[in-house]
């Protein structure tokens, strides 16, 4: 393994260009999709996924089968693209035969590989939480020429992206008093930490001093 110097960031140019593919990437798909800044982190992951996944060696291997020396299962990437619409299964019961009632609607993350059984998917629900399910369906054309369905489809589109809005998670004060509030809360905590440390070193040097004058007294050797 090689370090790069300070500074000099040209070095360790292959990791930098991978990354700027990275990134350029994910803004397309952010563009492509209308995807809100919120999800990046679900869509750069997913991104990089797909990159280790694609032929761009020399060699005609993938990133993965390098590494792994295993051909690459690509299935889990077949059926969805980031940030689909989807029908969601909101099951209450094994039955198979649902109603539209029983059924939500959410966004398509990515692929989950460490819970559940195989064919487990991020969602992103109407509410802004995220969910793992394994029962994911596309939105249909039938469904999108259904008044019904349509409706709700927008309903849930227009809602999950006033959720999302970035404004929403910025504050309006002009001001930026809360700093200093911030800073005396932590100067606050550090005082308290310096404090018990002081506390603890002196009771500390009192049991030893304990110690020593209980030997003294019993008579056992101890070096002044």
């Amino acid at each position: 393994m090689k370090y790069t110097k300070s500074g000099r960031s040209n070095q360790n140019h292959a990791a930098e260009r991978e990354i700027g593919e990275l990134k350029k990437r994910w803004r397309r798909r952010m563009f492509k999709k209308r995807c809100p800044r919120r999800v990046w982190d679900f869509g750069v992951v997913y991104e990089g996924e797909i990159l280790s996944r694609l032929l761009r060696g020399r060699d005609g291997r993938t990133g993965m089968e390098e590494i792994t020396g295993q051909t690459t299962d690509i299935s889990d990437w077949l059926d969805f693209d980031f940030y689909d619409t989807v029908w969601v299964l909101n099951r209450t019961s094994m039955k198979m035969d649902t109603v539209d009632d029983e059924r939500l609607l959410a966004k398509w993350l990515g692929v989950l590989h460490h819970v559940g059984s195989d064919l487990s998917y991020w969602l992103l629900l109407g509410s802004g939480k995220i969910v793992s399910r394994t029962s994911v369906q596309h939105v249909t054309q039938s469904d999108m020429r259904d008044d019904i369905l349509k409706k709700r489809i927008n309903k849930f589109e227009e809602t999950l992206e006033e959720r999302l809005n970035s404004e929403n998670f910025q504050s309006k004060k002009t001001d930026v008093d809360f700093y200093f509030e911030d800073v005396e809360i932590a100067a606050d905590i550090l005082t308290r930490l310096q404090m018990k440390s002081m506390a603890t070193l002196s009771r500390r040097k009192r049991r030893t001093s304990m110690s020593l004058t209980t030997m003294r007294t019993i008579g056992t050797w101890v070096p002044s």
